[in-house]
C-alpha cells in the first residue's frame, strides 16, 4: 500500500496460491487494517465481490491474483508483487512472478517481489533458496500481540495459548518459527 501511494502510476499485485484463499484472508485484512475502517477510502476497489484490482488517486493500481490462475500475471509488467503465505507456492509460481518484476513497468527505482510465510520443512525451496535472505520474525514482533516494551497483550495471551495446544511439527513451526 505504501509503495502504491509513494510511486504514482505504479503497478502492483497481491498474490496467494488460490484466489479463494486470497479473497477470504489477505484482501479482507488489506481492506480492514491497511485501507482502514472507513473503506471505501480514496482507493477504489473494482470487481465487486471478486475484488480484481484497487485503483489509487495517483494512478497506481494493485491487482489481486490467485496463482491457481497465473495467466493473469503473464504479459504483465509489475513494479512490485507481494505474496501472502509464500510457502504454499511452488518454485514455478515464484519464478513466474520473478519474470513479471524485472523493472520493465518502470514506475519505481527498482522492482520488488516479496512475501511472507510460515515456516515449512527444512527442505522447502524457500528455505533452500533464500536461507541467507529470510527475515525471521517472532510473535513478540507483532504489535497486536505485544506492546512496544515487549509486554504481552490480551490478544497475545489468547494467540499463544492457542498455539501452545498444537503438537509436533505444527507446534515447532507455528509456535517457535522453526523450519522443520
Amino acid at each position: 500500500n505504501a509503495l502504491a501511494w509513494k510511486y504514482p502510476n505504479s503497478r502492483g499485485a497481491i498474490c496467494r496460491r488460490t484466489f479463494r484463499s486470497l479473497k477470504s484472508t489477505v484482501l479482507s485484512s488489506f481492506e480492514e487494517k491497511i485501507l482502514g475502517s472507513s473503506f471505501p477510502t480514496p482507493v477504489s476497489a473494482y470487481g465487486g465481490e471478486k475484488r480484481e484490482w484497487y485503483s489509487y488517486p495517483n494512478g497506481s493500481t494493485i491487482y489481486t491474483v490467485g496463482l491457481d490462475n497465473p495467466g493473469k500475471l503473464l504479459s504483465g509488467e509489475f513494479d512490485f508483487i507481494y505474496v501472502n503465505q509464500a510457502e504454499e507456492c511452488a518454485l514455478e509460481d515464484w519464478e513466474t512472478m520473478i519474470s513479471r518484476t524485472t523493472g520493465r513497468a518502470g514506475h519505481m527505482p527498482y522492482a520488488q517481489l516479496f512475501g511472507d510465510c510460515n515456516p515449512g520443512p527444512s527442505t522447502h525451496w524457500i528455505k533452500q533458496r533464500f536461507a541467507n535472505r529470510l527475515l525471521n520474525s517472532r510473535h513478540e514482533d507483532n504489535p497486536r500481540l505485544f506492546d512496544d516494551d515487549g509486554k504481552i497483550l490480551e490478544q497475545g495471551e489468547r494467540t499463544l495459548a492457542a498455539l501452545d495446544l498444537l503438537t509436533g511439527v505444527r507446534k515447532q513451526r507455528l509456535m517457535y518459527g522453526l523450519w522443520v
